[in-house]
């Protein structure tokens, strides 16, 4: 069974052999394209967290709710709700419907986003395919299941509908690496579709990736810090002239948190010890914390900031990028900062952003925003997402229930511009056999919201119900641009 999204939409008790609580849990299987439903005992989840955590050096986004404290949220924002164990503790409705919300969280987490890598471990396949024994004898006692209109639950703010820009964009993060025809074919459609922005990322990039026939490129860094290579850069020049023409305008990364040794090992992850010298492939290492925390490294990161943004493009009137306010819509640090490994430096990304003010100056028409984090919660955590030198605070969110996410992305949208700034719902896409639906739906959300979005990812070819990727050639295009 390959799980792409699932919900756990209540709990309820059972009799036998004795007094428990199971949680429903609802699995979308991309394989037999029909939801499929388990329960499980609050013990078997925590078996597969332990499971887990001795099969994958990775550690999941968030924490299994443990039997008795219950933490809302995620990381450092993390808020203590204590529930005192009785001898009846299971008749505690709201201990439980805060522990079944803790474990839904926890479990998404585990499927959902492009770095989901546990829900190919061994422990989770064993944990969906156990069979669950339904008897009579077992039917539920005591069900809660959340009800209710989200969208009015949450409610709008008027100033954010009145305030959010309503463009949007897609991720497409090697675009410049394609075949130019190709390359010139997603522009042109995205253009005509009526998108405004496209994100790439400065990176390594191998080639053929995801099956596009694109060029391989070193980063900008080769070797050792500090050694530039230009090469991506002035491929990026070229895409600046085509995006240019067709009134299309980039938001550039300027690293991607996931080339220091998860993805990808660039010289910074070799340098500053994440990974041993020599390195190659994914080694899927979590925690960088000497990246961010190292005065050299940061350093050595303004250098190659300073390096970039100074970079002239022969193509556009030999100016350097930090004037190219007419195709450069915004510049990020980085992509999820600091991503599946807490917030080792809170301030790295927001001094970071003001290393790119200074260099941009006051009028260079070019925003800074923040590269966004892992999901909903980490993109919104106070501590780090709203810094002083940020024009715009980006989301990112798999999720899979927009009518869930959109409303809540809305309530950050209207705190946000409280703040003088924007906010920009940076990634989010769909895979598995709703893909279509899923995208459609957050479309129409974003639209009901007015919450400017950047779908990840458009390029040639799409996956179609594989993967986020997405092409005209597949049915979910038209849910995409159905707005």
């Amino acid at each position: 069974m390959t799980v792409n999204a699932l919900t756990v939409p209540s709990y309820s008790t059972r009799s036998k052999p004795s007094l428990h609580v199971v949680y429903q849990i609802v699995l979308e299987d991309s394989e037999s394209k029909q939801p499929v439903t388990i329960y499980r005992r609050y013990g078997k989840i925590a078996a597969l967290h332990a499971d887990l955590l001795k099969e994958s050096h990775v550690k999941p986004l968030y924490c299994l709710p443990p039997k008795s404290i219950y933490k809302v949220g995620g990381g450092q924002g993390q808020l203590p709700l204590v529930h005192t164990i009785k001898p009846y503790a299971w008749l505690d409705e709201n201990f439980l419907e805060q522990r079944r919300k803790g474990i839904e969280q926890y479990l998404q987490s585990l499927v959902q986003g492009r770095h989901a890598v546990w829900k190919h471990c061994k422990a989770w396949q064993d944990f969906v395919a156990e069979p669950t024994q339904v008897s009579s004898s077992s039917v539920p006692d005591n069900k809660t299941q959340p009800s209710g209109n989200i969208k009015a639950a949450i409610g709008t703010s008027d100033e954010a509908t009145a305030n959010a820009s309503p463009y949007i964009g897609a991720n497409s993060y090697y675009l410049h690496t394609l075949p130019v025809a190709n390359r010139n074919l997603i522009l042109s459609k995205l253009a005509a579709s009526g998108f405004t922005v496209i994100r790439i990322f400065i990176n390594q990039v191998l080639a053929n990736n995801k099956s596009s026939g694109n060029q391989a490129y070193n980063d900008v860094e080769v070797g050792s810090v500090g050694n530039w290579d230009d090469t991506v850069l002035e491929a990026i020049d070229s895409l600046m002239v085509e995006c240019q023409s067709l009134g299309l305008k980039l938001i550039i990364a300027l690293h991607d948190r996931y080339s220091l040794g998860w993805d990808e090992v660039d010289v910074y992850a070799t340098t500053y010890g994440i990974v041993p010298a020599g390195t190659t492939g994914a080694p899927m290492v979590t925690d960088a914390t000497n990246f961010y925390t190292s005065t050299a490294a940061q350093t050595a990161f303004d250098a190659r900031i300073t390096h970039i943004l100074n970079h002239v493009n022969t193509q556009m009137g030999n100016a350097p990028w930090k004037q190219l306010s007419s195709v450069i819509y915004a510049i990020e640090p980085e992509n999820e900062s600091q991503g599946y490994m807490g917030l080792a430096n809170p301030s790295w990304a927001n001094t970071r952003a003001g290393t790119i003010k200074s260099i941009l100056g006051s009028n260079s028409g070019i925003l800074v925003s923040n590269g966004g984090g892992v999901d909903i919660t980490t993109s919104t955590d106070s501590n780090w997402a709203f810094g002083s030198n940020f024009d715009i605070v980006c989301v990112h969110d798999y999720g899979t229930a927009p009518w869930t996410s959109v409303p809540t992305v809305s309530t950050a949208n209207g705190q946000v511009i409280g703040m003088g700034k924007k906010l920009l719902f940076e990634e989010w896409g769909a895979d598995g056999p709703n893909k279509a639906s899923i995208i459609y739906a957050y479309v129409q959300a974003c639209n009901d919201y007015n919450i400017p979005w950047c779908y990840w990812e458009v390029v040639i070819p799409g996956a179609g119900t594989n993967n986020y990727e997405i092409w005209t050639t597949e049915s979910s295009w038209s849910d995409l641009v159905s707005g």
